[in-house]
């Protein structure tokens, strides 16, 4: 497991750097202190760049999941069921995708490795960054979504089924945690969403509230690396038959 580890620890480091910018910018508003017409627009940016931010890990750490899978796994068919048609259905849209645009040597390629994956050959592709992009903001259903796509379910239990959500929520059973977690963490999202589409109505987070999601963030992006990881390392352990 440290060999995988290691590789969703490459794409938290980039992460958590990030968050540390953006509490450095926390920082300097309060240093400098700002009109507040000023501080509002400091602040809200704050919150567009947090959930971009987040938005980039999440999608990174379950690319790298797939990679990780694609790599290990030589049959198509041995990959959980779930992941097999979430591969085949955005295989389907890119082809759509293409037809639309009279692209037939993209087509071409696409239909190429879709064979490779139903039939079992070896050196297929899996339509990664179509699998993990997301519709919307990185809400909880849409995390959801995302990891029932790549063949995880029920991840957000797995998130919240340790010591570390257990304090910040303090709440023993772990669907409470769930349910307040994910409360917490859509907040961010909302609050995102005022922002980028109601401006006019974003009087923007104090600083102390924009630091508490960037810590709630660190936290549950961080569990979601170790849920993928210990999943992955899983899979690899098990004898190779489709799930």
């Amino acid at each position: 497991m440290k060999d995988l580890t290691q590789r969703f620890d490459a794409i938290i480091g980039d992460y958590e750097a990030a968050l540390d910018t953006l509490a450095e910018v926390l920082q300097h508003i309060e240093a400098t202190k700002p009109d507040a017409r000023l501080r509002v627009v400091m602040l809200n940016n704050t919150i567009v760049a947090l959930t971009a931010t987040i938005e980039e890990a999440l999608r990174g750490l379950f690319q790298e999941y797939l990679s990780i899978l694609e790599e290990s796994f030589e049959d198509h068919r041995e990959l959980r069921r779930a992941l097999q048609k979430a591969n085949l259905d955005r295989a389907i849209q890119y082809l759509k995708k293409c037809k639309t645009d009279g692209d037939f040597k993209t087509a071409a390629t696409v239909v190429s490795n879709l064979a490779m994956c139903l039939n079992g050959q070896s050196g297929y592709r899996l339509l990664k960054e179509r699998i993990v992009y997301n519709q919307g903001n990185f809400r909880s259903l849409q995390v959801t979504e995302i990891s029932k796509d790549v063949g995880f379910s029920d991840l957000w239990r797995s998130v919240c089924d340790c010591t570390e959500v257990d304090d910040y929520t303090g709440e023993a059973i772990v669907e409470t945690r769930v349910t307040r977690l994910t409360a917490k963490w859509n907040e961010v999202f909302d609050e995102r969403d005022l922002v980028v589409h109601r401006i006019s109505q974003a009087s923007g987070w104090a600083p102390e509230r924009i630091q508490e999601s960037i810590d709630l963030s660190r936290l549950v992006v961080k569990r979601i690396s170790i849920c993928l990881s210990k999943d992955a390392d899983e899979l690899l352990a098990s004898p190779r038959r489709a799930q």
